[in-house]
């Protein structure tokens, strides 16, 4: 018995960008697909559904409904189960989880939907669903992992000396050991994927920020009878660069730019890496191709120069919020390899400051 396990999709994220609708729905149908042909019946669904905790758009209910819940309703037609439990982005309140987005917006869904922790039985196997452990729930959550007879627990956790982002580990939370009774212990809430002893965090579906280049990224297939997951990589990226070397590599570059169409950057975030540039012409053509596939956004690194330049193609209207704010300065003052190296740990601890304000703010 095989079950799929999806977390950390946050629909409406970078504020309904709708270029990430695209990016998420390419890899939606190739979730549903691979369903369909390794006949799965089962999908649990382990937190952060929704990206913002305060409300949704209307834009963002509307292609969430399009590319996820729809299929997914179609899953359940066809003889399917969805379980689902909710995220730290699932609840509008840090200490309770009374107001949550799931419960408002999936009423007429045939989904299930589990506040508590709860256990399940998938094929003769018993797994333990927990929700996001806050200061409401935290005995119920703590008493059902330490009681347990099930030996696969589910949930969204945070748990410290986990590597939140590459090269940056998370130094407050839960103890790991408290899940030391169980055989595999799933979680959501940080976007790396990463393995400590029984303890998996599977990783988000999709990239969402620069942070997420080069960074594996997909869903969870885990057999229930073998104990043993297996990790389904997205191909989709919506972070692109391109090394520009027109010293080393002019006629390669002459011959991309005259038999490429460039299609693959269209609705994607596009970084030209200038390595060497000795030829203008040759440069502005590179960039005029880029620009007619169209890119949300292009930003040109020169390794040689202290300063940054951006080319916004407005091709939607984007409205900055405060985490793209950040990202979009420490990531225009760094080369590649210094975001390689100093940006992405940086971004980590900015994020983190930034949560923190966003669950310090005042609740009206």
């Amino acid at each position: 018995m095989k079950i799929a396990i999806i977390n950390d999709t946050h629909f409406g994220v970078r504020n309904d960008l709708q270029a990430m609708f695209l990016h998420q729905d390419k890899f939606n149908k190739k979730f549903f697909q691979e369903l369909k042909k390794r006949k799965i019946k089962t999908i649990i669904h382990i937190g952060d559904l929704w990206d913002r905790r305060k409300y949704i758009s209307f834009v963002t209910l509307n292609k969430t409904r399009e590319i996820f819940l729809d299929p997914l309703k179609q899953f359940v037609e066809d003889g399917g189960t969805v379980h689902m439990i909710p995220g730290n982005h699932d609840i509008r309140y840090r200490n309770t989880l009374s107001v949550n987005s799931l419960s408002e917006t999936l009423g007429g869904y045939p989904f299930n939907i589990h506040l508590k922790p709860t256990e399940i039985n998938i094929g003769g196997k018993e797994i333990l669903l927990v929700p996001w452990i806050c200061d409401e729930n935290e005995k119920e959550c703590l008493d059902a992992i330490k009681n347990t007879k099930a030996l696969v627990c589910l949930g969204h956790f945070h748990i410290n000396g986990i590597e939140m982002h590459r090269g940056r580990l998370s130094d407050s939370g839960l103890d790991r050991n408290i899940f030391s009774r169980f055989d595999f212990v799933g979680s959501g809430h940080f976007h790396h994927r990463s393995v400590y002893g029984n303890v998996h965090y599977l990783g988000a579906p999709y990239q969402f920020t620069w942070a997420d280049y080069n960074d594996p990224r997909g869903f969870t297939i885990f057999d229930l009878e073998k104990m043993k997951p297996e990790f389904l990589d997205n191909p989709f990226d919506i972070f692109k660069v391109f090394h520009y070397n027109d010293e080393a590599n002019g006629q390669g570059i002459q011959e991309t730019i005259d038999t490429s169409n460039f299609s693959e950057y269209a609705n994607c975030y596009v970084r030209i890496n200038i390595q060497k540039r000795i030829n203008m012409y040759l440069f502005d053509q590179l960039l005029m191709k880029i620009q007619k596939a169209g890119p949300i956004r292009i930003s040109i690194m020169d390794e040689h120069s202290t300063e940054a330049s951006d080319i916004e193609i407005d091709i939607e209207n984007e409205i900055l919020d405060t985490r793209t704010i950040l990202e979009r300065y420490v990531e225009s003052i760094l080369s590649e390899d210094e975001w390689v190296k100093t940006g992405k740990p940086t971004m980590s601890i900015l994020s983190e400051l930034y949560n923190e304000a966003v669950a310090l703010e005042t609740i009206e």
